[in-house]
C-alpha cells in the first residue's frame, strides 16, 4: 500500500486508486488517520468547557511555501466566550511576497497586524533585521497586555498573549520565522515546516504519525501540498473548538496568492 492510500483510503470503492484529496472530503470531514483509527466523531463529544485553540502551519513545498490557519476565532462578550466561524486571519503584504498570521490574543495580534502593514523599508531590509523590529514590536504589545490585565487585577497566562508565524521572500530570500510572547524567535527554514498555536500540537501529531509510517518504509516526508494540506485540516479537525475550513495561501518569489486545494 502507498503513502497515499494511507492517507486517503475510506475503504470505498470510488476512493480506490485516486491521486488527490476532494475539497468536501478532508476540508469537512474529519476522516481515517494513518493507522486506522477513525476520529470523525472525536470533535463531537468534546465539552465546550475545552479551551478554544488556534492551528496556524507553513511548510516549504520545493521554491514556494504553502501556509494555513483555521477560519474560528474566538472573542469575549459579556463574559461569555463567542465564536466565530469563517473569520479570515491570514493577512499579507501588497509590496512583497510576505504572509502571516497570529494565534492568541486578538487585540495584540490586530495591532500587530497593522504594525506589519506599515513596516517601512521592508522591501530593502533582510530577514535577521526584520526578526529584530518585529520581536521589538511583538514584546511592546505583549508587555502592554500583560500591563493592562495585571491592572485589572487578572493573571494574564499565554492565551491572553499573542504570538505570530511570518512567512516569504524578503531580499529574494525564502524563509519561515516565529515570534512568540516570551520574546523569542526562530527560523524555519532548514527544518522546513512550523506549527504554532494552541492546536499546534494536533498537527504535529498527525505529521509525527505519517513520519513513522515512511520511517517503517525507509522514505522521507514528501513536501507534497495536498499532503501539508491533509496534515493541518486534520489536525484542525481534531482541536477543540479549531475550525474549519482552511485559509490558504501560496507564497512565491513573484507574490502571495490563494490557494485551493484540489477538488476530485
Amino acid at each position: 500500500m502507498g503513502w497515499w492510500n494511507v492517507v486517503h483510503d475510506r475503504n470505498t470503492p470510488q476512493n480506490e486508486g485516486k491521486r488527490h484529496i476532494g475539497q468536501n472530503e478532508s476540508a469537512y470531514d474529519c476522516g481515517r488517520m494513518a493507522g486506522g483509527k477513525d476520529y470523525s466523531s472525536q470533535k463531537m463529544v468534546l465539552s465546550w468547557k475545552e479551551p478554544p485553540m488556534t492551528v496556524v502551519a507553513a511548510q516549504f513545498c520545493g521554491d514556494y511555501i504553502l501556509m494555513a490557519i483555521d477560519t474560528q476565532e474566538t472573542h469575549s462578550q459579556e463574559g461569555q466566550e463567542i465564536l466565530t466561524a469563517f473569520s479570515p486571519k491570514l493577512q499579507r503584504l501588497a509590496e512583497i511576497p510576505v504572509a502571516w498570521a497570529f494565534a492568541g490574543s486578538v487585540d495584540v495580534g490586530e495591532d500587530f497586524n497593522r504594525w506589519l502593514r506599515d513596516y517601512q523599508g521592508i522591501s530593502e531590509t533582510d530577514w535577521p533585521t526584520f526578526r529584530g523590529d518585529a520581536i521589538t514590536e511583538l514584546n511592546r504589545l505583549n508587555k502592554a497586555k500583560r500591563k493592562s490585565m495585571r491592572d485589572a487585577g487578572v493573571k494574564p497566562k499565554s492565551d491572553n498573549l499573542c504570538e505570530v508565524l511570518v512567512v516569504g521572500y524578503i531580499s529574494g530570500t525564502p524563509e519561515i520565522l516565529w515570534l512568540n510572547d516570551k520574546g523569542e524567535t526562530l527560523f524555519y527554514k532548514e527544518r522546513r515546516f512550523a506549527a504554532i498555536g494552541s492546536g499546534q500540537n494536533h498537527v504535529q501529531m498527525v505529521k509525527w504519525t505519517l513520519e513513522q509510517w515512511f520511517n517503517d518504509n525507509h522514505k522521507p516526508l514528501p513536501e507534497h501540498e495536498a499532503l501539508f494540506f491533509w496534515i493541518v485540516a486534520k489536525g484542525t479537525q481534531m482541536a477543540p473548538q479549531c475550525g474549519l475550513p482552511l485559509q490558504m495561501v501560496k507564497v512565491t518569489p513573484k507574490g502571495v496568492e490563494t490557494y485551493i486545494p484540489p477538488v476530485s
